[in-house]
């Protein structure tokens, strides 16, 4: 087992090295090291104060129908999770299932399709399919299928409805 230690003088880096987390002990220096992040959702601070603020609300509309449909499991189950959920945002700036409440952290409409590789690409592409024969009911099948689990969730309290705005594409 290894642990990395960084020395700074500053601002800057001065050292890199692998050290044995129990003894101490520097195994070897390290001329450069390269982190990962545990998550690549990264949202400045406003934006994720403003997403948890819908979060509640649609929370509050949501509980309130699951109440008054006699769904209290149901309801006791959606309000634990999410304001688990709220309190790992507001503490660290992301949560298991961060995707769910993309539509919010994005500052989508209700039913907006998700940003996607094609925004990013330029108005006059050319897009080609291969296989389109067999890729193209594939996406279809891939969105009434995603469709319909999160419904499922939805009902059983297991997630907002908003989480059917995070989905694959479809040709419309």
């Amino acid at each position: 087992l290894e642990a990395l230690r960084v020395e700074l003088c500053d601002d800057e880096v001065e050292s890199l090295s692998a050290f044995d987390p129990l003894t101490g002990e520097v195994i070897r220096k390290l001329p450069r090291f390269t982190f990962y992040p545990k998550s690549h959702y990264v949202t400045p601070r406003e934006t994720l104060l403003e997403a948890v603020d819908q979060i509640k609300a649609e929370l509050k509309e949501r509980l309130d129908y699951l109440r008054n449909n006699n769904k209290l499991v149901e309801a006791q189950r959606l309000e634990q999770r999410t304001r688990f959920d709220l309190e790992m945002i507001l503490e660290l700036g992301y949560c298991n299932g961060i995707e769910n409440y993309s539509r919010y952290l994005s500052g989508r409409a209700p039913g907006e399709p998700p940003p996607t590789l094609y925004d990013y690409l330029p108005a006059n592409s050319l897009l080609v399919i291969d296989e389109s024969h067999v890729s193209v009911p594939q996406v279809g099948a891939m969105f009434k299928g995603d469709r319909s689990r999160k419904e499922t969730l939805g009902e059983y309290g297991f997630r907002l409805p908003s989480a059917l705005d995070n989905r694959p594409l479809r040709f419309e």
